[in-house]
């Protein structure tokens, strides 16, 4: 079985992924990070302040790019993944003291 086929066969592929932020990449967030999930599986991403889990939900849910790598969901609607995620823009008016 190929890369692509076995890709199809997972619910998420996350291969080699790297991520930096600031003017010159000096804060590394994801460094070489791997790991696969199969359809029907449910996981959790646990890890200290910091260690980059919002980091790659956003990169499986399109909001951000990996620098180097790949991560990628068999979602079929990337904006439904964020919305189910939680991870999805919101602006609130200022000063409205209200949820939006």
């Amino acid at each position: 079985m190929g890369n692509a086929d076995r890709d199809f066969e997972k619910a998420v592929v996350v291969d080699g992924v790297r991520k930096t932020f600031g003017a010159k990449g000096e804060v590394v967030a994801l460094h070489e990070v791997s790991f696969e999930v199969n359809r029907g599986e449910v996981i959790g991403l646990l890890g200290p302040n910091g260690a980059g889990k919002t980091t790659i939900v956003d990169i499986l849910s399109t909001l951000s790019r990996p620098d180097r790598g790949r991560g990628r969901s068999n979602c079929r609607a990337p904006g439904r993944a964020r919305t189910l995620s939680g991870r999805y823009g919101r602006r609130r008016s200022a000063g409205s003291g209200r949820p939006n």
